[in-house]
């Protein structure tokens, strides 16, 4: 037979977890609401014989952590803008929410001139805040990174 164990942490626990492991502490970004954040990323997968290149752009809901991922043979602001308008949008549009901002990396498939750039075009006419993560800091988009 299996016995399932369930623990709560007491304030004491979670002060020691966060005492001894500050990566728990700075795991995730805080969202109050499902439609309030959403992270998106780029991570290169590798190389496929006769394919090329392939990358996985994905998107997570900050606060539900619910994702969706698409693979690519390219990294540019267009694939960045595809995963968005064809998949993580449209989810939220079902529910009757709206994603309030995005937060990404500072690639060049999220970041260049906002007055031409594709992704930042896109994001303008959505009505989405676009926000970036710090500098050389992947533990400031670490919801993004595990997923």
């Amino acid at each position: 037979a299996t016995v399932a164990l369930q623990i709560t942490l007491s304030a004491d626990h979670i002060h020691l977890l966060e005492r001894f492991r500050p990566e728990f502490r700075e795991r995730h970004i805080e969202a109050p609401h499902t439609d309030a954040q959403a992270a998106v990323d780029t991570f290169f997968v590798g190389v496929l014989m006769g394919v090329g290149k392939v990358h996985l752009q994905t998107a997570i809901d900050c606060h539900s952590r619910h994702g969706r991922a698409r693979l690519h043979t390219s990294k540019l602001p267009v694939t960045a803008a595809h995963l968005l308008n064809n998949d993580a949008l449209p989810k939220f549009k079902a529910h009757d929410a709206k994603v309030d901002a995005v937060i990404s990396a500072n690639g060049p498939e999220f970041c260049g001139r906002t007055d031409r750039h594709p992704y930042d075009l896109f994001l303008h006419q959505k009505e989405v805040e676009k926000r970036t993560t710090l500098v050389e800091q992947p533990k400031s988009d670490g919801i993004v990174e595990r997923f």
